[in-house]
């Protein structure tokens, strides 16, 4: 029997890396529209924040509640056509990788100087996640990391990437004194 599910394009991804740079430093210097990732878990962990670039309902609600009354009065499909304009180029290489009703989440995310966030787990069992490194710091080997299930991934330079699942326990650091910035990018299996 044939599968009907349409199969993940890596390659689509990665050949998109100098478009995925570019999108990103538009947006590098905008403070106020990244947004602080699962203040909860990060109270004690500072410098990790995300910039959206498309999620589904309730990843945005996750977020939104984070912000108070401010978050719950934004409207969902306002800011993810705002965004969808403003990423038109960045969402058509991601959904010719993977089919839009698949991805859940697809952000910058950037991790601040000095950061070693403890091992943790997200609540997406059945997705996988896809790290692409664009702002990496210029860093000796095993400065900047993530460690999870199947071992250590460093980071050396923009373009390396990791596919895992971050529904198991993982963990990340940058101990450098400069930000490390990837694509991220969840997506159900």
């Amino acid at each position: 029997m044939e599968s009907t599910q349409k199969a993940v394009r890596l390659d689509r991804i990665i050949s998109g890396l100098p478009l995925f740079i570019s999108a990103y430093e538009k947006v590098r210097d905008d403070k106020d529209d990244w947004l602080k990732y699962f203040s909860d878990f990060n109270t004690h962990y500072a410098d990790w924040y995300v910039y959206p670039i498309v999620c589904t309902e309730p990843i945005f609600r996750a977020i939104a509640e984070d912000y108070g009354e401010a978050g719950e009065s934004l409207d969902y499909d306002l800011c993810m056509s705002n965004l969808e304009t403003q990423f038109a180029d960045v969402l058509e290489i991601i959904y010719s990788a993977v089919p839009r009703d698949r991805v859940a989440l697809c952000s910058f995310s950037r991790l601040g100087p000095g950061v070693d966030l403890p091992l943790h787990e997200h609540d997406n069992e059945g997705s996988l996640v896809l790290h692409m490194g664009l702002d990496i710091p210029d860093c000796e080997e095993g400065e900047v990391g993530l460690e999870h299930d199947g071992g250590t991934h460093y980071w050396n330079e923009p373009g390396d990437w990791i596919v895992f699942q971050d529904y198991r326990k993982h963990r990340a650091w940058n101990l450098t004194d400069q930000q490390r910035v990837i694509l991220y990018l969840d997506f159900h299996v």
